[in-house]
């Protein structure tokens, strides 16, 4: 495959290796296709032979002494990680878990690891990816209605643009003009969006925020039950390949280029004396918790079941310990 953001949709990756397109608003599993993370077939090899998810691999980069990657216990705190990564080198930092383009910003380093955290991106707190994510939605709507000038590069460059599917950021950004019918007309276009963030932190001349404003429009709209029209034909635009983005190029772009080095996977024997496990880190509803106050678990033992009237997943113990609370987490303090 070539080196471009976003290579990882599942769209763009089953186009790159079968030739084919997924329907609008359809699955891979329409054309023939099943799409599944690394890791998580990793772990149905595991769950094969009955061994449940207790642990998950972790990248920390950024602004810290040594950039790594390790495998950790799930539950572990942000703050943890760092201190396997030796530390940040920065006294104000934030972090964005999940990429520099789609993850989310924290700054409690309190937060635990779950099985879906992956990499973290330690930054100055003054760096322009940590300071457009502070921004509140209404002064991004705000600045984007007065200053939006319709040039239409966030859709020239968008990815699912680019393969044929309805999505046109540009007018989205007309519906901070409008209310009402008005507004869902515009807004309609934004159902195809993956908020990749091409159109927010590469394309757009004027720093705007064309994927917030397609994300919230999303989101109501599904929320009112409209979905993408499956039945329009999807056809790949003729200068897709003059336009996708060079990692490289977004990467400098980004500001990012200085934390470009390597995270080389290290063997770790770190014991955390504490874990907060979430009952809630897949999709579906959180877990019910199956063990009490006080109880003695051992590594890999179920602490959260799935309810049966509801969709959810098992939740097991990372370590060795005794359970010290119960929230929306369980706590386990080790020994």
């Amino acid at each position: 495959m070539s080196d471009i953001y976003p290579a990882g949709d599942e769209f763009i990756l089953v186009y790159e290796a079968t030739g084919k397109l997924i329907p609008q608003g359809g699955l891979p599993l329409d054309i023939g296709c099943v799409v599944v993370n690394v890791e998580t077939l990793f772990n149905i090899g595991l769950a094969a032979n009955d061994i449940p998810v207790t642990e998950k691999f972790i990248t920390v980069t950024g602004a810290v002494k040594s950039p790594c990657t390790f495998k950790a216990p799930i539950g572990i705190s942000f703050d943890d990680c760092l201190k396997l990564a030796g530390g940040a080198t920065v006294r104000d930092f934030a972090i964005l878990s999940g990429g520099a383009m789609m993850g989310e910003l924290v700054t409690d380093i309190s937060t635990p690891i779950t099985k879906t955290t992956a990499g973290l991106i330690v930054l100055p707190v003054d760096h322009p990816l940590i300071k457009r994510r502070m921004l509140s939605q209404e002064k991004l709507e705000r600045v984007g209605a007065s200053a939006c000038d319709q040039c239409y590069r966030c859709t020239d460059l968008c990815p699912r643009w680019l393969l044929g599917y309805q999505i046109i950021p540009h007018e989205v950004m007309r519906s901070l003009q409008f209310s009402g019918p008005r507004w869902e007309q515009f807004s309609m276009k934004a159902l195809n969006c993956i908020e990749c963030n091409i159109c927010s932190l590469y394309a757009c001349p004027e720093d705007l925020d064309p994927k917030n404003v397609c994300a919230h429009a999303k989101r109501e709209l599904f929320a009112r039950g409209l979905r993408p029209d499956k039945s329009r034909q999807v056809d790949v635009h003729p200068f897709r390949s003059g336009r996708q983005v060079p990692t490289a190029l977004l990467t400098r772009k980004l500001g990012l280029a200085p934390f470009d080095l390597p995270a080389p996977y290290i063997e770790t024997d770190f014991a955390p004396q504490k874990v907060r496990i979430p009952l809630k880190q897949h999709a579906g509803s959180a877990a019910v918790p199956v063990v009490s106050v006080n109880d003695k678990v051992v590594r890999g033992q179920l602490i959260g079941d799935i309810s049966p009237v509801a969709l959810g997943a098992k939740v097991h113990s990372s370590i060795d310990g005794a359970v010290k609370l119960i929230d929306n987490y369980i706590t386990i303090v080790r020994g």
